[in-house]
């Protein structure tokens, strides 16, 4: 885990989960840098602000007075993961003394269609240009794909990984993240372009979209196979974000490794609780290695869901993180498009 990414680290000493999460959101590392991975791709940017001093302390008071974020995340009925994320966001570019943020989710229409919507769109005072940002929070597993004879194509060779080896499935199986980025960048970031996309960006103020600057921010995690390492994505740093994925049937593998290094105590993270490192609270429920067992073994009973564990130190900070899949989550993945 990279240090400014985790809740142990001074810089992020928040008391208040809105506000570890909206740093994490913001200024924690992208999960890849795609922009200087893909020359190819037309003036497009990673978006990775800078917690600079006047940005810490803006983060302090926040954690302070925190009434103004809460009310904005209230506002917006952000109950699934992908909408927290982005609802952060735009909390952080309406507050940031440096951007407005001008609109965000704005639909293309065309005749008959929606064509897309601009995640968001903003005004940067340094730059003094408006831009186009694409946002996504993912979480993928590693498979290897020659092993698993699972599907490769030119999108698996040139955004998954060397010679498409290594797929990143997410946990329900239907997102590919070499896909995920494939349609990010060919089609979401380029939606500008369109003729039918002038209406819009004229409605919301903007003049001209052909001057638009185009950024992305991709967060999240890459778990590694228990026992393997598996070749990363273009453009993933080594440093930043990762975790574990195992089967039930080796959990207790995993558990093991965790116990040597001071981690006797786990907490299964709720969605809304996978952006920054877990931080236990009074009301959660702590379990030890048995009974993580136990209830792993009666949910799998009934659910596919892998589920999201954090290994916690005597502090209730977490050191690790890991998902836990069905025994045969992997022998199923030959369906995933």
């Amino acid at each position: 885990m990279k240090p400014q990414c985790s809740a142990v680290n001074p810089i992020y000493p928040y008391r208040t989960q809105a506000v570890r999460d909206l740093a994490w959101a913001c200024f924690s590392s992208p999960l890849l840098t795609l922009a200087v991975s893909h020359m190819d791709r037309d003036a497009v940017a990673d978006c990775a602000p800078v917690i600079t001093e006047p940005r810490q302390q803006w983060l302090h008071e926040l954690d302070g007075d925190p009434s103004a974020l809460l009310k904005h995340l209230e506002s917006t009925s952000a109950s699934r993961v992908g909408l927290y994320f982005e609802a952060l966001w735009h909390f952080y570019l309406r507050h940031n003394g440096a951007t407005d943020l001008i609109a965000h989710n704005l639909p293309v229409r065309g005749a008959e269609r929606t064509l897309g919507e601009f995640d968001c769109l903003y005004f940067c005072h340094e730059r003094e240009r408006y831009v186009h940002l694409e946002l996504a929070v993912k979480y993928f597993m590693g498979v290897n794909a020659s092993a698993m004879s699972l599907p490769t194509d030119k999108a698996a060779t040139d955004l998954s990984g060397p010679a498409g080896e290594s797929l990143w499935i997410g946990p329900n199986k239907r997102d590919r993240l070499d896909i995920k980025l494939q349609h990010m960048l060919d089609r979401q970031l380029q939606l500008a372009d369109l003729p039918e996309a002038a209406a819009a960006l004229h409605r919301a103020g903007i003049p001209d979209g052909t001057s638009l600057l185009r950024e992305v921010g991709v967060r999240g995690y890459l778990f590694q196979p228990l026992g393997d390492s598996l070749a990363t994505p273009i453009g993933h740093q080594a440093d930043t974000n990762s975790g574990t994925w195992t089967t039930f049937q080796t959990l207790p593998y995993l558990l093991e490794t965790c116990e040597q290094r001071g981690c006797t105590a786990f907490l299964i993270l709720p969605r809304i609780r996978w952006l920054s490192p877990a931080v236990a609270q009074p009301n959660d429920e702590i379990v030890n290695a048995g009974e993580l067992i136990d209830l792993l073994r009666h949910w799998f009973a009934d659910n596919e869901r892998p589920l999201l564990t954090a290994a916690l130190d005597a502090n209730g900070l977490e050191q690790q993180r890991f998902f836990v899949t069905p025994n045969d989550w992997a022998d199923e993945l030959t369906s995933v498009q």
